[in-house]
């Protein structure tokens, strides 16, 4: 009887303790992370959510970029006290795609990191060329099975979202469709502007001038649902269409070990905030507000996983890494990432293909 009794005292207390810790969170500053340069998308997603938090809590809220490619900023949080004072605004890079690639990365999205909630989301848009004289998937694909590897795609670089989603379009209909791998999203949309590529899968808002101008047409959403800014645009579930399903999302995660009270108020009073009327029309133009349950968001991040992996695998997308020494610092080795593909050999530099000269300056390395 007196076991059960300090049994039962324990778990009374525990939950007290819990519920009180949760009540009295957040006593000083928290720190979200940014793992990419001011000014972008998830750096203003970042900062509404930031200002709205502030507002709530009335304690100070702050923003901090740690850009190289998504790895650095989460690296970051992953090594930080599970406390909850220190949170990733993050998307598909660091937390779905790098750990497919890069194998010595110094965490494990599945393993350090916790989902709190989504925050936006906004599906890719497949947009063609006028010169190749298609206005729907089905007749993209009718064209590229009547002359296999005639059709080729853009993207901004080799294992991103955009190539994956290219590839996942080929397996899905069974064509050949030849890959064209740029450095970064602006050459990749001006060749395709100028008709040197014919197609390209990317966020709605950066072509939107060029969709509505008439100078690229959109074929397809990869979405379950139409876009508010392209309603003509035929989902990818449409008939006719392949059916795939393709966004570009932002959430917020916690490091990995953060008790089940503070991750439930972070979630509830993310939820809140983002749902006023003057947060949910900040994030930038072609992102929604998409939010989510604890549980809803995990069971999105292993799906998110499971989709790019399977992808890889049938595609056999690799992108192998060497050991390189920085040759402005001799006495310290470390491991920098080399994109191989047929008859290239190319390195990355924080989203782009760049020399890996920018890519350790973007890091915290000085420029060689």
């Amino acid at each position: 009887m007196k076991l059960a009794s300090a049994i039962a005292f324990c778990a009374v207390a525990a939950l007290i303790s819990g519920a009180a810790y949760s009540q009295a969170f957040p006593n000083k500053a928290v720190r979200i992370v940014v793992a990419y340069p001011p000014g972008g998308t998830t750096d203003i997603t970042a900062r509404v959510l930031a200002k709205a938090l502030n507002a709530k809590w009335g304690n100070p809220v702050i923003v901090e970029n740690r850009p190289c490619i998504g790895m650095i900023g989460a690296e970051a949080v992953v090594k930080s006290a599970p406390d909850g004072y220190t949170l990733l605004v993050g998307y598909t890079p660091e937390v779905s795609l790098n750990k497919l690639f890069f194998r010595n990365m110094s965490y494990d999205p599945d393993r350090d990191l916790l989902p709190i909630t989504l925050l936006t989301s906004s599906p890719l848009v497949l947009a063609v060329h006028p010169s190749v004289g298609v206005k729907s998937v089905g007749e993209l694909i009718a064209l590229a099975k009547s002359n296999p590897g005639s059709v080729n795609y853009a993207s901004p670089g080799i294992g991103g979202q955009q190539h994956l989603a290219g590839e996942s379009l080929a397996l899905a209909t069974k064509t050949k469709l030849m890959h064209v791998p740029y450095k970064g999203t602006g050459p990749a949309t001006t060749d395709l502007l100028g008709g040197q590529v014919q197609m390209m899968f990317a966020s709605i808002a950066p072509l939107l001038p060029h969709l509505r101008a008439g100078k690229l047409v959109p074929v397809g959403i990869a979405d379950t649902r139409r876009s508010p800014l392209l309603p003509d645009v035929l989902r990818s579930s449409s008939p006719g269409s392949p059916g795939f399903e393709f966004v570009n999302w932002l959430g917020l995660f916690a490091p990995a070990g953060t008790s089940m009270a503070v991750a439930e108020q972070l979630n509830r009073d993310v939820i809140v905030v983002m749902r006023q009327d003057d947060t949910k029309h900040a994030p930038a133009q072609g992102l929604d507000v998409a939010l989510a349950s604890l549980k809803e968001f995990a069971d999105f991040i292993k799906e998110e996983m499971a989709k790019y992996s399977r992808i890889t695998r049938e595609a056999n997308v690799k992108i192998e890494q060497q050991e390189r020494m920085p040759h402005h610092e001799p006495r310290r080795r470390a491991k920098w990432p080399v994109w191989k593909t047929t008859g290239a050999n190319v390195a990355t530099g924080c989203g782009t293909n760049r020399p890996c000269g920018s890519r350790m300056e973007c890091c915290g390395w000085p420029a060689p």
